[in-house]
């Protein structure tokens, strides 16, 4: 006796999340100088000078600061 054929059917999953968004945080040290805090920011996230300026003294005050929010594959770099 033949055996009856089995098919299945898959449904491709066509929703597609938007990647999920991490914080870049730079905290206080006593190493960095706030000149390279500010220049990486400058060079890193393209803030004007002013605006890095003024985020170094925020983290140098507070102790951190997030600095950017971006996905995972981007805010490990």
């Amino acid at each position: 006796m033949a055996q009856p054929e089995t098919r299945v059917k898959i449904k491709p999953n066509l929703k597609i999340a938007e990647p999920p968004m991490f914080k870049v945080i730079y905290m206080n040290d006593e190493q960095t100088t706030m000149e390279f805090v500010v220049r990486s920011l400058i060079d890193h996230f393209n803030y004007t000078e002013a605006t890095a300026s003024n985020i170094t003294t925020g983290i140098h005050e507070s102790g951190s600061a997030v600095v950017a929010v971006l996905p995972y594959e981007i805010a490990e770099q």
